[in-house]
Order: C-alpha cells, then sequence, then structure tokens
C-alpha cells in the first residue's frame, strides 16, 4: 500500500506542475518519462510475479496510475499518453490471463476516452474486449 501511495504521489506532483504551470523546472518531456515510469515500473513487477496473481498490488497500483493522470491530464497530449498505458496494461493482463481485469480496464478506455481525439484508443480497447470474449470461449 506504501508503495501505490508514494506512486500516486509523484504522479500527482508530476501533473499537478503541468496543471499548474510551474513546469519550468521540469520539461514537458521530464514530466512525461515520470508519468510513464510511475505506470509501468508497477506494471512490470506484476509481469515478473510468479504464478501470475490477478488481484497483484502491483497491477492495481498500474491502473490507478494510469486513471489518476487521465483524471487530472491538463491537455489531449497527456491524456492520451493514459489512454495509452491503460491500454498497456489491459494487454498486459489479457497476457497474463487475468481476463476479468482486462475486460474491465478495456470498456474503463471506452467509457472514459470519448470524442474523436481518442478513436484509435477505444478501436483498439474494442479489438481488446473481443480477444477478451474469444480466449473466455476456449477456456
Amino acid at each position: 500500500m506504501k508503495t501505490r501511495v508514494n506512486c500516486l504521489l509523484v504522479l500527482l506532483l508530476s501533473v499537478g506542475t503541468v496543471t499548474h504551470g510551474l513546469a519550468q523546472s521540469r520539461s514537458i518531456e521530464e514530466i512525461i518519462q515520470g508519468i510513464r515510469e510511475t505506470v509501468l515500473k508497477p506494471l512490470r513487477a506484476f509481469e515478473s510475479e510468479t504464478p501470475t496473481n490477478c488481484d497483484s498490488k502491483n497491477l492495481q497500483t498500474a491502473y490507478a496510475a494510469a486513471r489518476v493522470t487521465a483524471s487530472l491530464a491538463p491537455d489531449l497530449e497527456l491524456r492520451r499518453i493514459a489512454a495509452d498505458l491503460t491500454l498497456d496494461i489491459a494487454e498486459s493482463a489479457l497476457k497474463h490471463d487475468c481476463l476479468d481485469f482486462a475486460d474491465k480496464v478495456y470498456r474503463s478506455v471506452i467509457s472514459t476516452y470519448v470524442g474523436s481525439g481518442y478513436a484509435a484508443h477505444r478501436q483498439r480497447a474494442q479489438i481488446g474486449i473481443d480477444d477478451v470474449r474469444a480466449a473466455k470461449k476456449t477456456k
């Protein structure tokens, strides 16, 4: 839990820096890299867990960080990054046979990222939902 809180704090500070126009000390590239690391570090930890745990705190932390990014992102570029990261999480969950979690995340992309700027993300999510459905049929 402490790691999750620390990751979210770093994320909030990174996005908050952009939101409040204080990015003078950090470039946008550094902020984006910090956001990516905040989401991908726990995701990679989940991917290395043996055996796979679909209730993994690492998986939950990665998803929470992506959702916080989406909710706080002040512009389309950062929201698209959050959408990409969220899809990465869903695809990892699918790959590791966490089908219910993957389905939930894919569906969240469709409901969260509305508007023409996110059409490709929603399409990718719909393909993922179809992949989850196919995987469930083979079980």
